[in-house]
């Protein structure tokens, strides 16, 4: 690899997801290259560490910490109002790959046990101080500060992850058993014990398909779905900017929020997802 694509990626590296990087240094052409490149990540400057107090100085009021709470709270509420429309509108629709009142009653009985689940990646998100998914709601998140110093800083940071996680791990689980009762239904051919077992069978060993949905809900519920080009841009130059990052430090999950409410707006026509959810019934 020449000389300027190294040199771009390091400029490139702060703000970016984990899987990015992971694939940037599957280009270098050598590990010494390479490791020079972890390093220049790794090693925080002090600027790093002014940027880490400064977002969790603003994390750490009780007003951003209750209207995250409230946040969540609000997309654990929709999907209990959302999905039974669905079902009515795709059964008025007749559309054939429709989401089903059963459907519905799967997906709630996922997320009573998703709050079980949610409760113990909650305590191991405060304990640790680190997401179980790949993705969380902070932008870019780095232990800048060390020690007991850095402990105390990442209090608030510790508080959204917590949040966080255990909201998701309730719309992860929702989703799943949704989508195991679908595939079942599907490979059950009307045959209601055939249609018992392949669900219990799907739900204690989903697909790789189904987790991956899975996970998707549960990063859209929590405002934390990866961007489009141009949101993955806009995050790119608040990184590399000297001082766009103080002004914005905080943009997916805002930006994630906005879509949000707007598909949940007269604006939803205009949203391709809400269009292709209607079409399709739901799915």
């Amino acid at each position: 690899m020449g000389a300027k694509k190294p040199q771009l990626l390091e400029q490139q590296a702060k703000g970016v997801s984990t899987e990015e990087l992971i694939q940037s240094l599957a280009t270098f052409d050598d590990p010494a290259s390479a490791a020079k490149f972890v390093g220049k990540i790794a090693t925080p400057t002090w600027t790093d560490k002014f940027k880490e107090y400064y977002v969790n100085y603003w994390l750490s009021g009780i007003k951003t910490q209750t209207i995250n709470l409230a946040s969540n709270a609000l997309t654990l509420v929709s999907p209990l109002i959302e999905k039974p429309l669905e079902a009515g509108i795709g059964a008025l629709r007749r559309t054939p790959d429709r989401v089903t009142m059963r459907e519905v009653g799967a997906r709630v009985a996922g997320m009573r046990q998703g709050t079980r689940e949610g409760l113990k990646l909650a305590a191991q998100a405060f304990k640790t101080g680190e997401a179980q998914s790949r993705v969380s709601r902070l932008d870019a998140q780095r232990n800048a500060i060390g020690g007991t110093v850095g402990e105390l800083v990442r209090i608030p940071t510790r508080l959204i992850l917590t949040q966080d996680e255990f909201f998701k791990a309730i719309h992860r689980r929702g989703e799943l058993n949704a989508q195991a009762f679908k595939k079942a239904f599907d490979e059950s051919g009307g045959d209601k014990q055939k249609l018992d077992e392949l669900f219990s069978k799907y739900k204690e060993e989903p697909t790789t398909a189904m987790q991956k949905a899975a996970e998707r809900e549960a990063e859209y519920r929590t405002f934390q779905s990866e961007l489009g080009r141009t949101g993955k841009n806009f995050q790119r130059f608040i990184a590399q900017s000297p001082f766009a990052s103080f002004i914005f430090p905080f943009f997916k999950s805002p930006a994630n929020l906005l879509k949000y409410a707007a598909e949940r707006s007269p604006l939803a026509p205009l949203s391709d997802r809400w269009r292709a959810e209607i079409k399709a019934g739901g799915r």
